[in-house]
């Protein structure tokens, strides 16, 4: 191990600079570096943004790669890292915090962690899962809305060990249940799990990544195309393209609903992309915002009753090692965003979900219970004289019930009725809304499951409720049926994620 000697620095320097001149005031702190990524990152972002460059910076997260790998190699690393902070401009011409990026002094591949809020991007026409981060420049306190990133650096970590550190990061920094982790826990903990070398990386499979997030207390669901579908090249008048309306293929149809209502519902998943010659990971964050003209058309045209948003595609938001922050992927071509022949062809293959220990109900048999209920002969959305689109989604009931107490339109009755009731921790919520309505954002109708529940059980509907009818705890024969004075009109939830409605706020 080579001597473990402190650079002999006088003190921190910050440095303010522009994209323009950003890589000339920094490359003195690191001569040679590959700027690809780096570069990338800035081009990304707004063209009136302001850097502060910090050196040097003691990064946590290369600093333990540096003991746990680096220290040992022939080849002399430097310790010290560079943070390069971010300022947006606000409109009255004060400057708002944005976040910051790491470079490390690795010259392959310097681009770092970081972390960024989606205000600083030149577009972002979407909502995603966010979390708040302190920061301390040089003694100032800042405060940073933003999801974590890092970029692989092909030796402690791959894609795959990326993603999962995203993820924990994620969660520890959220919730006060769950911690963060360096990279060596990571490998500790994989170690327990593994029956090979792990260092330097060669990737994780599934399975490894979903053993990981178990042993860190999260409870992991896989979803597979191998073993959710049915093979075959059959076409579906489900699942629509929302520029062209084109149909996918019967194999994709469940997972991508799946994967819509657990992003709806604020979950982020790790999800591998592939074909013959590529495997990758990447952590999906969030969606772009749903072309509501679009399913309002297609509604009205189609012969169902009813249809929940899941099944129309959405780009989504993901976090690629390989590309800066919240980058926008389609659906059904992953790597729509990558100009190399050799990525041509990508699917989702699979995703793993941290599910939380007090949800029990997945959204697959969610949306088997829903489609029950909806096709009902007494109380389904048949009997009605009109067309539905609903919204299924899982949440707290703290949040939820905080969104009906400040709703403006809601009736007071409703108000009390939902917000008076015993529910568990998290809910299903399925939103409904009557065609004429969904395009002004006016839910008619909700139906509300306990998550902790059993679909065996009649007992996890907690309530059910279109225009004037409600059904409390009754599932099974729905002779529970009450009639109200005023028809139910509320606005859609939104808190799962965050956007320009609550100025990208966690």
């Amino acid at each position: 191990m080579k001597d473990d000697k402190k650079d002999e620095i006088d003190e921190i320097k910050v440095i303010k600079a522009t994209k323009k001149d950003f890589f000339s005031k920094v490359q003195p702190f690191q001569e040679k570096m590959n700027c690809t990524k780096i570069k990338n990152l800035l081009d990304s972002l707004i063209d009136d943004i302001q850097l502060e460059i910090e050196y040097p910076y003691v990064d946590s997260h290369y600093r333990d790669s540096y003991y746990l790998y680096y220290s040992r190699k022939l080849s002399d690393y430097k310790r010290d890292c560079i943070r390069v902070h971010l300022f947006s401009p606000t409109q009255d011409s004060k400057w708002h915090y944005s976040g910051y990026f790491i470079i490390r002094p690795l010259e392959q591949v310097p681009l770092g962690r970081a972390i960024i809020s989606p205000k600083a991007l030149k577009t972002h026409p979407f909502v995603t899962c966010l979390v708040n981060e302190k920061v301390n420049l040089v003694g100032q306190k800042l405060e940073v809305h933003g999801f974590p990133y890092v970029a692989q650096d092909a030796e402690t970590h791959t894609c795959a060990e990326s993603a999962l550190w995203v993820l924990l990061q994620y969660f520890g920094e959220k919730y006060k249940n769950y911690k963060t982790f360096l990279p060596s826990d990571i490998i500790k903990i994989l170690t327990n799990t593994s029956n090979r070398r792990l260092l330097p990386s060669k990737g994780l499979t599934v399975d490894e990544l979903a053993n990981c997030l178990n042993s860190t207390g999260q409870n992991c669901l896989i979803y597979t195309c191998d073993t959710t579908f049915d093979k075959g090249s059959s076409k579906s008048t489900l699942l629509k393209d929302l520029t062209t309306g084109s149909d996918c293929t019967k194999l994709q149809i469940e997972l991508f609903n799946l994967l819509n209502i657990y992003i709806e519902s604020g979950m982020p998943v790790i999800s591998s992309i592939h074909n013959e010659k590529i495997g990758h990971a990447i952590v999906i964050i969030g969606h772009q915002e749903v072309d509501s003209s679009f399913i309002y058309s297609d509604m009205k045209n189609n012969g169902n009753t009813w249809l929940d948003v899941s099944n129309y595609k959405r780009d989504f938001v993901v976090m690629d090692d390989n590309k800066p922050p919240y980058e926008i992927i389609p659906i059904t071509d992953p790597a729509a965003n990558y100009s190399e022949a050799e990525w041509n062809g990508c699917e989702l293959g699979s995703f793993v979900l941290p599910f939380h220990k007090h949800m029990f109900m997945d959204a697959k048999v969610v949306l088997e219970l829903v489609s029950n209920i909806f096709e009902n002969k007494k109380i389904g959305l048949k009997i009605f004289n009109s067309k539905w689109i609903t919204r299924l989604f899982l949440t707290s009931s703290t949040s939820y019930k905080t969104f009906i107490r400040k709703s403006d339109i809601l009736d007071e009755q409703f108000k009390q009725r939902i917000v008076r009731t015993q529910f568990p921790k998290f809910i299903w919520v399925c939103e409904l809304y009557e065609i004429e309505h969904y395009h002004n954002n006016q839910v008619n109708g909700v139906l509300i499951i306990d998550a902790t529940g059993d679909a065996s059980y009649n007992s996890i509907i907690l309530y059910y409720i279109d225009d004037n009818k409600i059904v409390i705890n009754d599932a099974s024969s729905f002779q529970g049926t009450e009639k109200l004075k005023k028809n139910f009109l509320c606005e859609p939830y939104k808190n799962n994620l965050k956007g320009e409605w609550n100025e990208w706020r966690s």
